[in-house]
């Protein structure tokens, strides 16, 4: 018991001196939180680098999430950010305690239009420091909307990415095997898969497709031709297509058409059971695509 009490006053002690350690606003690289046994100091100072946003790249959007690489030969402690010289806090005040951010390393944050800079400072486990800056530039309404319909691809994929006003630039449609390239509608329209468009502000494509083949279905059992025994049996196939089937149906003997289930996103399917009656008997199945083209009918007869 005695243990136990002991223990628990010693968690309770960590727990109060990590939150007063997570509630100071310090002025230089924030206080190791966790202990690395046997780290022998070092003055090496971290390699911190920006990937995101790029030095002189041009963005779209008032707020975004940087992206920070860094390494140290014991272990990365810290970050400090700002945007124009101004700091964005985190809950331990200037600084961000590495190891206990989301990967990768960044924050969000806001700026004005027109140029801008951000500043990175990566603090590492004993308190050696390194910096690294960009200059970038928000342009409002220069990121391309793009919108690509199912069946196809863009090459190059501009989608959300930020355009130089008043360039020009080219994207070419490819449709996937069974579809159709549509045409280019928005803010420019065009039958041709090769477009060309000078960028403007907030400028919006769409590259359409449509779905040209059918889905295939086929019937597994009963065989063509072939004789079964049983008063009852469950008929079952296969269907596939070039994006989706969303439904089976079939019938026997006319007696209407009916649903069949699957567990595979019908791969296989199978009937509910079925009833044949003496001498010939016809079942009938069919098979609808996400497009909403439907198969031809597969029609099997056989004997009971």
């Amino acid at each position: 018991m005695k243990t136990l009490i002991l223990r628990l006053l010693c968690c309770g002690l960590l727990w109060a001196v990590a939150g007063e350690i997570c509630g100071q606003d310090n002025a230089g690289p924030a206080p190791k939180m966790i202990g690395i046994p046997d780290a022998q100091p070092e003055t090496n100072p971290p390699s911190v680098f920006i990937e995101y946003p790029k030095d002189g790249q041009h963005v779209g959007q008032s707020v975004i999430r940087t992206l920070i690489r860094a390494t140290d030969d014991t272990r990365v402690e810290s970050f400090r950010f700002s945007v124009n010289g101004t700091s964005v806090n985190s809950p331990q005040g200037d600084w961000y305690w590495a190891p206990g951010m989301q990967q990768p390393w960044g924050t969000s944050i806001q700026f004005n239009p027109g140029t801008n800079t951000f500043e990175v400072v990566c603090g590492d486990y004993w308190g050696n420091t390194a910096s690294a800056s960009v200059t970038f530039v928000y342009v409002p309404g220069s990121n391309l909307t793009l919108d690509i319909g199912n069946g196809g691809q863009v090459t190059p994929n501009y989608q959300g990415q930020s355009l130089e006003l008043g360039q020009s630039y080219s994207m070419t449609a490819q449709p996937a095997k069974g579809f159709r390239f549509d045409g280019w509608s928005g803010s420019v329209s065009s039958s041709r898969p090769k477009l060309k468009f000078v960028m403007q502000p907030y400028l919006s494509l769409i590259a359409r497709f449509t779905d040209v083949s059918r889905p295939v279905n086929i019937i597994r059992f009963p065989r063509a031709n072939g004789t079964v025994t049983n008063t009852t049996i469950v008929a079952t196939g296969k269907a596939a297509d070039n994006s989706a089937v969303t439904n089976v149906y079939y019938q026997l003997n006319d007696s209407g058409w009916e649903t069949a289930s699957t567990t595979n996103a019908w791969t296989n399917w199978e009937s509910a059971a079925l009833s044949p009656v003496s001498g010939r008997n016809v079942i009938e199945s069919y098979a609808v695509d996400d497009s909403g083209l439907l198969s031809r009918t597969n029609r099997v007869r056989f004997k009971y």
